[in-house]
């Protein structure tokens, strides 16, 4: 996988999750005019206020998800998995690849920088296990 396939697949993760996060919201984003579009013939049985506020485990879940998705693994991989994947990629991507172009060097910090937040977040998750 090239070093611009694989940035395209992050930068994808990271819309994804953009996207979760504003469907999330959209409730206290609309206005009072703008409700009557978006509402159902029939209320739901619950109010939005009734609801309860999403536990942090599934905001924690949807970051470790992200941290398998930037390594290439799949969901519970274990810590050996983890450390192999991490050493293949910055193989791979590592900045000091890429000296002859600077558009390359900085794509390839950047996604160093992603993968080495990837790898420590799933060494911290892993180890609370």
């Amino acid at each position: 996988m090239s070093l611009r396939d694989r940035l395209f697949n992050v930068a994808k993760a990271e819309l994804k999750d953009a996207a979760r996060k504003i469907r999330e919201g959209v409730d206290g984003m609309l206005g009072e005019d703008d409700r009557h579009e978006f509402e159902f013939e029939s209320e739901p049985p619950y109010a939005h206020e009734d609801l309860p506020p999403l536990p942090t485990n599934e905001r924690e879940n949807a970051e470790i998800r992200k941290y398998y998705a930037n390594l290439e693994l799949p969901i519970g991989a274990s810590l050996p998995e983890v450390k192999a994947a991490y050493r293949r990629l910055m193989r791979r991507y590592h900045p000091d690849r890429h000296q002859k172009d600077p558009d390359r060097i900085k794509a390839a910090n950047e996604l160093a920088q992603r993968l080495r937040e990837a790898y420590e977040g799933l060494i911290a998750h892993l180890e609370k296990k």
